[in-house]
């Protein structure tokens, strides 16, 4: 329910303050009190009630804001009486509240905050943000005067800590806002700190607590983190696996001090990782994406994160945290089946997970039924020198073609790609010319099989054309026969891949395995 309360603004007007109860409200509450019993304040609202010009305050120039001060004309000036009871009212809330001049320093505190430091503020000279933690020092000095320098700016909410003069530094959460003249210059600003008690200071946890926590996130593959929601995703914390993920660092990516971790982010996947992050976020629901960075050493990895952003008690998004590991071989494991599957359906080869059945029954029925078969291994090595000359686009339209060929002039029993620029093709048939029965001989078999991988090398070394390319590429094929000495299908495979090898290195086209 809605309770009204009359607050006196000097001896010119009497407003209204609107609090909804309890809770978040009274910080708002502190704020409005804050206008009412601050007098340089309660001048400027007089003023905009009765019309007048509200002159910029006296020595208002200060670091950051560039200007020569202004100085209020004699005739303009109002007396105006502190606000009656406006500062008791102020001293008897439980949420600190402050109030600077357009530079940052303080010029009013309340008892709260004097609690909440544990030592009364000394309003005057000294900036709001020298009285917190020299770690967010910087940070808060940015965030006010970019406040105060920005017109019609949204009140700033963020996180520091505050010294205490008898116990460890305590988080608060700061909200500040911005206070305008009528010709919108800023008179000010005027804020609230809250105590986060559920937060502790890592130099207020026990030794054996900030030990756990480090040697676990030592031990777990990837990166902890804590940031801001903006394009550059700057970090406010990072844990030591950032350096194995994306070869930095921690402090040279915290506050984007050497690189941010936006410019880390492939440039085709950063607009998909800011939309996908401000959806889920805009949600209040977790968010789980994956992406290409570029390490220090410019080498692209895949990543998978999964964060999700931190709210204030009023609902404002404070940060985003998360958590961040390396996918790659997962993903190359992913994007290989991919590619395979698409090279199978272009070349209509088998699949090797069919090929090697088809392998290991062919072996075992030969050796039943006293049948021969061979193995053929294509070494394409020629389309590595293509591929440095024209391009990987141009190596995988020239894979694709051999793929086609890969096909002996007699019938095959199937054939498969096995990586690496090399193809497997099983033979069953050695029939010359027809013949009614298999050749059982290794005598009558090797030459059959010679003359088929003869055909087939000639047939793969006839030019192909990439685009407006001719390219020819080398080739070498291994031969390989069954015999009662391979143990099985992987080691018949080794032996024909074997004498590829043997033909490449003696610029031969076909060698056979030793019989």
């Amino acid at each position: 329910m809605r309770q009204f309360y009359p607050v006196a603004v000097g001896a010119a007007a009497l407003g209204w303050l609107i609090v909804a109860g309890p809770g978040p409200a009274v910080a708002d509450a502190g704020l409005a009190l804050l206008l009412a019993a601050t007098p340089a304040l309660a001048l400027t609202l007089a003023r905009r009630s009765r019309g007048l010009p509200v002159p910029p305050p006296r020595d208002s120039q200060c670091a950051g804001q560039p200007g020569p001060a202004a100085v209020e004309p004699a005739d303009t000036a109002m007396p105006v009486a502190p606000a009656p009871g406006g500062a008791g009212l102020l001293e008897h809330i439980d949420v600190a509240v402050f109030a600077t001049d357009p530079c940052g320093r303080l010029v009013q505190a309340n008892a709260a905050w004097a609690a909440l430091a544990g030592m009364p503020a000394e309003p005057g000279c000294v900036p709001l943000w020298q009285l917190l933690h020299p770690a967010d020092r910087a940070e808060a000095q940015a965030r006010l005067l970019a406040l105060a320098a920005a017109p019609g700016a949204a009140a700033a909410l963020w996180e520091a800590r505050l010294p205490h003069a008898d116990a460890q530094p305590r988080w608060i959460r700061l909200r500040v806002q911005r206070l305008e003249a009528a010709d919108g210059s800023a008179t000010g600003l005027c804020g609230t700190a809250q105590a986060l008690p559920h937060r502790r200071s890592p130099e207020a946890l026990p030794r054996s607590s900030g030990s756990a926590l480090n040697t676990l996130l030592a031990n777990v593959p990837g990166m902890a983190y804590r940031g801001r929601n903006d394009p550059d995703w700057t970090m406010d914390f990072v844990s030591d696996g950032c350096l194995e993920l994306t070869g930095y660092e921690a402090h040279e990516l915290v506050g984007n001090a050497c690189a941010s971790f936006g410019q880390l982010i492939h440039p085709e996947d950063r607009e998909f990782v800011w939309s996908q992050v401000q959806a889920s976020v805009a949600q209040r629901r977790p968010y789980r994406i994956s992406y290409r960075i570029r390490d220090a050493a410019g080498r692209q990895r895949w990543v998978w994160e999964q964060g999700r952003g931190v709210f204030s008690s009023l609902g404002e998004l404070l940060a985003v945290e998360g958590f961040i590991t390396d996918v790659s071989e997962r993903r190359g494991a992913e994007e290989r089946a991919r590619r395979r599957l698409w090279f199978e359906s272009r070349t209509g080869l088998a699949s090797r997970a069919l090929f090697d059945e088809v392998l290991a029954w062919t072996l075992e029925h030969g050796r039943l039924a006293g049948h021969r078969c061979a193995l053929l291994c294509v070494d394409a090595h020629g389309i590595r020198a293509q591929v440095q000359r024209l391009g990987p686009e141009a190596g995988e339209a020239i894979l694709t073609e051999i793929g086609r060929r890969v096909r002996p002039v007699r019938v095959l029993g199937a054939a498969t790609y096995l990586g690496e620029h090399r193809f497997a093709v099983l033979v069953t048939d050695f029939r010359p010319g027809g013949a009614p029965q298999a050749v059982p001989s290794l005598r009558e078999a090797l030459p059959a099989i010679s003359a088929i991988a003869s055909r087939l090398a000639q047939q793969l070394v006839q030019p192909l054309h990439v685009g407006s390319q001719r390219c020819t590429v080398e080739v070498s094929i291994g031969i390989a026969l069954s015999q009662s000495r391979y143990a099985g299908a992987e080691a018949f495979l080794r032996a024909a891949q074997a004498a590829a090898q043997q033909a490449a290195e003696l610029g031969t086209a076909c060698e056979v395995a030793d019989t």
